[in-house]
């Protein structure tokens, strides 16, 4: 029986989600409920659908109570959250559909969607003994691996404890058969052996649970000779059915396909004996089956389930315990990972807006600083670093010497670029961060004292300033030798040190080599060789390879 969610009616109008990918969202799951009414898989208003709203993971498109499948329509559908309220629409929830639905999505996040409906077939498949579906074909086997029977139907889902243990009973899977939702299960009986025992008076349904439940029909309502006529497969002895095969296979020259039904109690010798039996017979081939060998098999009965009982010794029930427990850590781990990104994803929103409104804070007229002498691959370079009135780090001054040409230009973008960081509250180590341990062909120094490239000396200067300023001593990154350190102070603001006044004419040959701060004195590594990958160096007023003997002089 259908009950309304115990909250007040709403009419709400959210603009938040007048998105189009909303609507979208809306017409398809209108569309299901009608696709559903017209096949006849609905049972009054008792059933529901759902769908998660799209780019939310707490908020759920759901019909309104009152409306069959046939009358749900885009506009009519209700979006709650997982707190039972009403975020857009007429109406409220069905009490099930909340406590379901709602449970589903916040445990299952991979449960985009979730369909609930009385589905006549499925209904009686689920009121059979055994599992529902035998793969006994390709349109079962679509669903192989996917489907779960929940044994334990609680009654009316009216609190979250129903949806929780709904939820955790799914596991894995898509499709969930529920049994007993009608409170019976119907015994699976020959028809036309039914048809009989009503004809002759002898029919009752404590018989019919009976047979269904032992798997035969010797019981003492039931008139010999029809007990003979509907014998089962069980019923027949072994060497009988060895026997039957047998009188087939005499008459025809293919191999006879047949199979030999044995108790659940049968033994590895009688097994021995039906082979043998069958090889001295002449049979091309024998199938033995011991009932309830294994979990799941097409065709079982009571007696097979209460032998499966018995040979687990009662851990059966611990085992299903288990699952279901399992199944509950699984939900709160799949709740508690939904939180998690929930709240990335606020984090993330939050630091968007935050850097959004970030604004780059305006030069003071006197800045003091500090400037660190360091030796790159492109020469000497003096990194100079200004202070606000607080200490903080705030603009960012390169000079590379001699160097002229794009490699000053690279210097001045990256303390253009840097300076704009710190005034727009970048912190200094994330700077650092980005700018440490970038290589590049050249590299000057040994040790804690290798300098990689150009960005990665500014990246060193800077962590320098930074441990000074926490007091850390620098013993391996303070060389007297490398690295000296003095105060400025400007009364005026200090002109970028990046700027430098070009030469008459721009160095050409070794003069170039001696301008970016390699002597023509020594060797001095250039790269690597365009022929054989190996060391380049400046030699004798050239560059060459000392392997293979590349030369740029040629």
């Amino acid at each position: 029986m259908a009950h309304a969610l115990p909250t007040a009616p709403a009419v709400l109008r959210n603009t938040a989600l007048d998105r189009e990918a909303v609507w979208q969202a809306r017409v398809d799951l209108a569309a299901c409920f009608r696709a559903a009414s017209r096949m006849g898989l609905h049972e009054g208003i008792c059933n529901h659908l759902s769908a998660m709203v799209p780019g939310s993971d707490t908020l759920f498109l759901v019909n309104p109570y009152g409306w069959g499948f046939g009358e749900v329509t885009a506009s009519r559908l209700l979006v709650c959250d997982f707190a039972g309220n009403v975020v857009a629409g007429v109406g409220v929830p069905e009490v099930t559909a909340f406590h379901i639905h709602a449970r589903l999505h916040l445990r299952l996040p991979r449960a985009r969607a979730a369909f609930h409906t009385h589905m006549p077939n499925a209904t009686a498949l689920a009121m059979l003994d055994g599992p529902p579906l035998a793969w006994a074909g390709q349109t079962a086997l679509k669903f192989y691996g996917r489907t779960v029977v929940d044994d334990d139907y609680n009654g009316l889902a009216h609190d979250t404890a129903e949806g929780d243990r709904i939820a955790a009973s799914m596991g894995d899977a898509d499709v969930a058969f529920m049994r007993n939702q009608a409170g019976v299960r119907m015994p699976d009986v020959n028809e036309d052996f039914v048809a009989i025992a009503k004809r002759e008076g002898w029919y009752s349904e404590e018989l019919m649970e009976r047979i269904a439940t032992t798997g035969s029909v010797k019981h003492a309502e039931v008139p010999a000779k029809w007990q003979a006529v509907f014998n089962t497969a069980n019923n027949i002895s072994p060497d009988y059915h060895i026997r039957m095969q047998a009188a087939f296979q005499q008459h025809c020259d293919s191999a006879i396909s047949k199979t030999t039904n044995f108790s659940h109690a049968a033994t590895l010798d009688d097994v021995r004996a039906i082979y043998e039996m069958a090889y001295e017979a002449k049979c091309k081939g024998v199938t033995v089956y011991r009932d309830g060998s294994r979990d799941n098999q097409v065709l079982s009965t009571g007696a097979t389930t209460d032998a499966a009982a018995k040979r687990d010794g009662g851990d059966a029930k611990a085992e299903a315990a288990l699952k279901r427990e399992n199944g509950e850590l699984q939900g709160t781990i799949a709740e508690l990972h939904n939180e998690l990104e929930r709240a990335q994803k606020a984090l993330f929103s939050a630091e968007a807006e935050s850097a959004s409104r970030r604004a780059k804070r305006s030069r003071p007229d006197v800045l003091r600083g500090t400037t660190i002498r360091k030796d790159t691959p492109l020469g000497v370079m003096f990194v100079n670093i200004t202070e606000d009135e607080k200490g903080q780090p705030f603009e960012l001054f390169l000079n590379l010497g001699k160097a002229g040409g794009s490699a000053m230009a690279d210097a001045e973008a990256i303390g253009r670029l840097v300076s704009l960081a710190l005034r727009s509250g970048i912190p200094l180590m994330e700077v650092h961060r980005q700018l440490r341990g970038i290589s590049s062909d050249r590299a000057v120094g040994l040790g804690p004292n290798k300098v990689l490239s150009m960005p990665d000396a500014v990246g060193m200067a800077l962590e320098q300033w930074w441990r000074e300023k926490q007091g850390v001593q620098q013993d391996l990154l303070h060389s007297n030798a490398q690295s000296q350190v003095s105060p400025v102070s400007s009364l005026t603001p200090p002109q970028p040190l990046a700027s430098v006044v070009p030469t008459s004419r721009p160095p050409q040959g070794a003069e170039q080599m001696q301008a970016e701060g390699f002597s023509s004195h020594g060797e001095v590594f250039m790269g690597t060789c365009p022929d054989c990958g190996s060391q380049l160096e400046f030699a004798e007023g050239c560059v060459k390879c000392h392997v293979c003997g590349f030369s740029e002089c040629g």
